[in-house]
């Protein structure tokens, strides 16, 4: 997803939020501080017990949840979305998937 927003404007009629799980040191991932200097996108630290993370459902790193504006989860993903995945989950949102 890096190379996506790279090359890509963050869409200004979706919000779009990062979650980072990776909070204890035996983790992938850890810290994520390494990661999230050059991430776009803004990040929300879940604590040490995953709360976040485990309330959408999560099963393996990378996982994605897509929701909708009235907070209805319309489907989750695991492993990296290719820039294609995105388009497709952002036209979903805007009505057209």
């Amino acid at each position: 997803m890096q190379s996506y927003w790279s090359s890509n404007e963050l869409p200004t009629d979706i919000d779009i939020v990062s979650v980072s799980g990776s909070n204890r040191p035996t983790e992938s991932g850890y810290p994520p501080s390494e990661w999230l200097a050059d991430w776009p996108i803004p990040v929300l630290v879940d604590d040490e017990n995953g709360t976040a993370m485990k309330s959408y459902g999560l099963v393996y790193f990378p996982f994605s949840v897509i929701v909708d504006g009235s907070g209805k989860v319309v489907t989750r993903h695991v492993g990296a979305l290719t820039g294609a995945d995105l388009e497709n989950a952002f036209g979903f949102l805007r009505g057209a998937g």
